[in-house]
């Protein structure tokens, strides 16, 4: 209830100013492309995103009012499914462990046949069928939100015995913090021949890397801040002060008003545009 009434305000402000604000706000040879695309669909579909159902009920982002709010709606959705199932866990232990084991390699095994199938790259697919089927669904992006349980399910439990190992072991801490930071690199970058040779992976190996590379990315994450978790005060100093504090407030409304900022910049320009590193970076 209070994430919701944190979210919603804003996300509203954002679909009621694409909708009837945006498009007073620019000009230029190709403005009104966009804001005609931002009013008609804010206008006929913005409900679906104030809903948070849009990943499901609208395939092709370009029809979507809130196109980038597709992720929002996919977090709400498992934040409940979680919500549910640790009401289970709080009454049935045992019962709530094996549906988050179960829907997690669910969830994999859906992932890895959907992508061998269909023919998925490892990098993100061309295919039409990649954002409806793989990339938007909650099904699919569930696996780092149950192993995140999973973990803090053991961390909840295993507390003491953790502290104990990593407490004045520093060189444990580094190794492991170490490991993790490696485990999220080569996570990213092990995909790189493909920028290259599409061929580079076979479909065994770019079908293996769609189901688990979030998964391995969380679980590399994980074991980069366990240290912290268990006593290690470099990490904790590092994260806990004002800044990160502070920054963390505004990430939600920042990711909320990014795309629009952007659109602006393109969609406002007087003249072509060609891409750059340092005009990526700046707009």
């Amino acid at each position: 209830e209070t994430g919701l009434i944190r979210i919603l305000p804003a996300y509203l402000v954002i679909v009621l100013f694409s909708w009837k604000i945006l498009q007073f706000l620019g000009g230029g040879p190709i403005w009104n492309m966009l804001a005609t695309m931002e009013s008609s669909n804010c206008s006929a579909k913005g409900w679906i995103d104030l809903i948070f159902l849009n990943n499901i009920l609208i395939d092709n982002p370009s029809y979507d009012c809130i196109a980038w709010g597709w992720y929002l709606a996919c977090d709400m959705q498992i934040f409940l499914v979680i919500t549910l199932i640790g009401i289970i866990l709080m009454k049935h232990n045992l019962l709530g462990k094996t549906i988050i084991w179960g829907l997690l390699t669910a969830s994999l095994i859906y992932s890895y046949c959907l992508s061998y199938t269909l023919g998925f790259s490892a990098l993100i697919s061309t295919s039409p069928e990649f954002y409806p089927k793989y990339y938007f669904p909650p099904w699919t992006r569930a696996p780092p939100y149950l192993f995140g349980m999973i973990v803090g399910l053991w961390y909840i439990e295993e507390k003491g015995q953790l502290t104990k190992i990593f407490a004045k072991r520093r060189i444990l801490q580094l190794i492991v913090s170490f490991l993790g930071l490696y485990t999220m690199y080569y996570t990213v970058t092990v995909v790189q021949p493909l920028l290259t040779d599409s061929n580079a992976f076979t479909p065994v190996q770019n079908s293996f890397y769609v189901s688990v590379s979030r998964t391995v990315f969380v679980a590399g994450m994980i074991a980069f801040l366990m240290p912290s978790f268990v006593g290690a005060k470099i990490l904790r100093n590092l994260f806990g002060n004002r800044f990160f504090e502070m920054t963390s407030k505004l990430n939600f409304t920042t990711y909320m008003v990014h795309l629009v900022v952007i659109f602006w910049g393109v969609f406002n320009s007087k003249s072509t545009l060609f891409a750059s590193y340092s005009d990526l970076f700046y707009r």
